[in-house]
């Protein structure tokens, strides 16, 4: 079934900044040209990470991310149970209460990209466990209407972007095609019932039935490298170029806000990024 696009840009340009508890230290606020200009030969972003500590917003380089994530791991205690399962270039490392929990064990999936991807059912205790689908899978989200899956990748000439829902079969757990999304999502977190992907230069909504609206469309690729949503429902985008904040309204708008870090020069050229940040208390 393929969903109606409804092309509904239902965000305010003019919008304006975050209250400032909410907005990550060594950032400041950025009109969008700005955020887009062309960057000079010698300028490799790497972009930046957003995460949540309690509902605050973190903000890191990639850099700072990957360094605090490896650190956060070694002091985490061992899962309770880990399986890795081999699949074809690639492997999927499950560990103990990763995916959804059903009836009869978990429902995972996992993305490597070019390398592979898959969605696997897994036993209680992670065996034993048998392939759904082999397509690279980047959510797996419970909802009240059912288990629902984004299945995307993008290489080269190659690409696939669905929605899918996974329910069991008389043969056992499969999938069943809902919509082509049409372009990959970098992107895609759940909201209730719902899912938000960022793909190219536009953020949309995605229900369950493979309705889509867009809530914002930015100059040009936006080029998200996370995103995390607020208590209050705003949500927060990392990407190569800032930070992006877009914030509900009663009228079912969203006011969108770029940010850069607050050393860069307002003119253009971009200053060494700012250290690992937090959103003030």
């Amino acid at each position: 079934m393929v969903a109606a696009f409804l092309l509904l840009a239902l965000v305010s340009k003019d919008s304006e900044p975050a209250s400032e508890s909410a907005v990550p230290l060594g950032f400041r606020a950025a009109k969008e040209p700005e955020i887009f200009r062309e960057l000079g030969d010698e300028e490799f972003p790497e972009g930046y990470m957003v995460s949540l500590d309690g509902d605050r917003v973190r903000a890191e380089t990639r850099t700072d991310w990957v360094k605090r994530i490896r650190a956060e791991a070694k002091s985490r205690p061992k899962p309770k149970a880990s399986v890795t399962i081999p699949n074809g270039d690639s492997a999927f490392l499950w560990s103990h209460g990763q995916g959804v929990q059903v009836e009869d064990g978990w429902i995972a999936g996992y993305s490597s990209g070019e390398w592979g991807g898959g969605l696997f059912w897994l036993g209680p205790k992670g065996s034993p466990h048998k392939r759904i689908s082999d397509r690279n899978t980047s959510i797996v989200a419970k909802t009240s209407k059912g288990i629902f899956a984004v299945q995307a990748l993008a290489h080269m000439v190659f690409s696939y972007a669905a929605l899918v829902e996974v329910r069991r079969g008389q043969k056992g757990w499969e999938t069943h095609s809902i919509t082509d999304l049409h372009v990959s999502p970098s992107q895609v977190l759940q909201e209730g019932d719902r899912l938000v992907y960022v793909a190219g230069e536009f953020v949309s909504t995605l229900e369950t039935n493979g309705t889509q609206r867009e809530i914002y469309r930015a100059l040009s690729e936006i080029a998200a490298r996370s995103m995390v949503r607020r208590a209050n429902g705003q949500l927060w985008i990392g990407s190569l170029h800032g930070l992006l904040s877009l914030t509900p309204r009663p009228d079912g708008q969203y006011k969108a806000q770029w940010y850069v870090p607050a050393s860069e020069d307002k003119k253009g050229g971009r200053k060494p990024s700012p250290p690992n940040s937090s959103a003030t208390p």
